[in-house]
């Protein structure tokens, strides 16, 4: 009976250790497992973290892309309205000197009075009374009061030398109505009007001023 007891203490002693071995061996295995689960947890982190770090680099150096070229067009803009404003400038300094080139041989008379021979006769007639001997290629009204007889002529001579002659002579119409002038480009008329405001402010300040060829004398 004794031995029966032992040998049942012993059997159960053994069954108790083979149960704890395995049950230690299962506790080890999930260790394992969870270890292994947890290192591709953190693999998968850094995994992760490195793909969005690469996405926010690649995002970075999209925006900084999309920023030069936003430069780069506003420096095209701005260089292509500096052209334009050039080309404008450099179109406008041709059609002045065209436009100049145009009217150095005419010549303006203001208040010329016409009558029945005519136009051309009456400035013709003007020219001669004060010396110049000139021939006139065109004359058109381009102003004036036509209903009370007085004009404003453009005329248009054979060369410059003609036209400065009338211009040295016309101070014999001093004290007239008419009035004869040189056929100015806008540009040199605002040069002028400017030229004549100084040249009225010395005066009134007691200064001897005249303008002549553009300049004040």
């Amino acid at each position: 009976m004794r031995e029966d007891f032992r040998a049942m203490r012993k059997e159960l002693r053994e069954g108790f250790k083979e149960q704890g071995r395995r049950m230690r061996e299962e506790i080890e295995e999930l260790r394992r497992e969870l270890g292994d689960q947890e290192k591709r947890w953190r693999e998968e982190r850094e995994e992760m973290k490195k793909q969005k770090e690469k996405v926010e680099e690649r995002l970075k150096r999209l925006e900084e892309k999309i920023e030069e070229r936003k430069e780069e067009k506003k420096e095209e803009v701005r260089n292509g309205r500096e052209k334009v404003k050039e080309r404008m400038k450099e179109l406008e300094r041709r059609l002045e000197r065209k436009e100049k080139e145009e009217r150095r041989r005419n010549i303006v008379i203001r208040g010329l009075e016409v009558r029945k021979r005519g136009r051309r006769e009456e400035a013709e007639k003007l020219l001669k009374e004060i010396g110049a001997k000139i021939k006139a290629i065109e004359v058109k009204r381009i102003g004036g009061d036509a209903e009370k007889g007085r004009e404003m002529v453009l005329i248009k001579l054979e060369n410059e030398k003609q036209k400065w002659e009338v211009m040295e002579k016309k101070k014999s119409l001093r004290g007239r109505k008419k009035r004869i002038m040189e056929d100015l480009t806008w540009e040199e008329r605002r040069v002028n009007w400017k030229l004549q405001e100084i040249a009225r402010r010395e005066q009134r300040e007691g200064k001897g001023a005249w303008i002549k060829a553009g300049r004040i004398g």
